[in-house]
């Protein structure tokens, strides 16, 4: 065999193998959630007029303990899925104890920066990513005054982790700090 044509079959073979390994990676890849997808399931969705996708209803209430709850009852090490510590471990408490305790670090609804809400106009976005962070905005009226939380987040072992979620007047994992003392 010529020696062209058997330098033709040998990076044809490495062309023809990086390409199935990228064909059999994408749908792998494209499985892996984006930092959006881990915010959005701690915003209930509901279907109703409008936008299905950013419509929540009232009656659907976000619960940061409720969902903690939910992850936990599936496996115990599962908000370590969802969130870095110190919030895995303070919701992993917050949840297992009901609440009781919280009350000493965090004295509202985190997910809507109140105690009592009617959400509407909700609206989420991607701030900015690279390869290993993220900042996922949540905007929205609760009754009628603006609310916007930010969400960051970092990737570890190839999965997005919340590590805070800040409000103009709080930081998540400033807060709780303390009760994990």
């Amino acid at each position: 065999m010529p020696m062209m044509l058997r330098e033709f079959i040998r990076r044809t073979d490495r062309a023809f193998v990086l390409l199935c390994c990228l064909f059999l990676a994408g749908p792998a890849m494209a499985l892996q959630p984006s930092p959006e997808d881990v915010v959005r399931q701690l915003y209930p969705q509901v279907h109703g007029e409008g936008n299905a996708l950013i419509d929540l209803k009232s009656e659907v209430s976000p619960c940061l303990v409720c969902f903690a709850t939910e992850v936990i009852e599936r496996d115990e090490r599962g908000l370590h899925a969802v969130f870095t510590d110190p919030l895995a471990s303070f919701l992993t408490r917050w949840a297992l104890e009901e609440g009781i305790w919280v009350l000493e670090c965090v004295d509202f609804e985190p997910l809507v920066d109140g105690q009592d809400y009617i959400i509407t106009g909700f609206v989420m976005m991607t701030e900015s990513m690279d390869d290993d962070e993220a900042r996922v905005i949540v905007r929205f009226n609760n009754f009628e005054t603006p609310v916007r939380l930010r969400f960051d987040l970092v990737r570890r072992g190839g999965n997005w982790l919340i590590d805070d979620i800040e409000s103009p007047e709080y930081s998540l994992r400033e807060l709780v700090r303390p009760c994990l003392d």
